[in-house]
Parts: structure tokens; sequence; C-alpha cells
């Protein structure tokens, strides 16, 4: 299955938060992050199982630090995990 998401993400300039851990895996996924850019943040089995508040507690939680990775980082993809504490 081709993920056709993910340049339309990548153009718009939007970060994707997610639990799929395989985006990066997957070698059609995996080339098309690069080649647009996917900018990701991955929420870890630890936080993505939880109920969407626990989710969102965490991300709250980590939300100067991903800033800091948005805004000090340099064109290109990234990827960026989130663990619950």
């Amino acid at each position: 299955m081709m993920p056709d998401w993910i340049p339309v993400v990548s153009e718009r300039g939007w970060i994707v938060i997610t639990v799929d851990k395989h985006i990066w895996t997957r070698l059609v996924g995996m080339q098309m992050a690069i080649d647009h850019h996917l900018e990701a943040v991955h929420l870890e089995i630890s936080v993505g199982h939880v109920v969407v508040w626990q989710q969102l507690v965490c991300l709250a939680k980590c939300w100067e630090v991903i800033e800091n990775q948005v805004t000090g980082s340099s064109v290109g993809s990234w990827w960026f995990s989130v663990r619950s504490s």
C-alpha cells in the first residue's frame, strides 16, 4: 500500500503525530518520508495504547521539547519519539 498521504502532509508543512512505528521500516514509506522531508512525532507503545486524554497529557508534558525539535531542525526528515514517564 502506497502511503500517498506523506507528500500531502509534508507539502503543507504539517507534523505527523502517530503510533505507527513502521513508517520508517516499510521501504516505500521510508523512501517517501525521506524524499518529502516528513517530520513525525511517534507515540511509543506505552503512550499510543492508552486513552486519548492520556496521550494528550503526555504530549503536553513534552510539548516544549517537541517545539524545540521543530524550530531547531534543519530541512529534512526527522522522527521524535515520545515515551510515558
